[in-house]
């Protein structure tokens, strides 16, 4: 579900963690994989994480800023919004 190299590193990244609720795992890594696209349209290089084995089932997503700090700034790519509305339809 990334889309970049477990070893393709950067300086600058961002940590989310998700923990969904009981049952809804599938529906995440559902939804996980329609922002793959989303991100690749934006070039964007995230790293996705999934764990079971310990503790409570949660996906990790780590976006790397290849270009810094810059990739923050509303104005470096199109919302990711208006991104996914591009890929699947309005109210997708």
């Amino acid at each position: 579900m990334s889309t970049v190299q477990l070893t393709d590193y950067t300086d600058k990244i961002i940590i989310a963690h998700t923990y969904p609720k009981p049952g809804m795992i599938a529906q995440l890594n559902t939804l996980i994989r329609k922002m793959k696209k989303v991100w690749e349209a934006g070039n964007e290089t995230v790293a996705v994480y999934n764990s079971i084995n310990s503790g409570e089932p949660q996906i990790t997503t780590v976006p790397r800023l290849k270009a810094g700090l810059k990739e923050l700034d509303p104005s470096y790519r199109k919302p990711f919004n208006e991104r996914y509305n591009a890929i699947y339809g309005e109210d997708a």
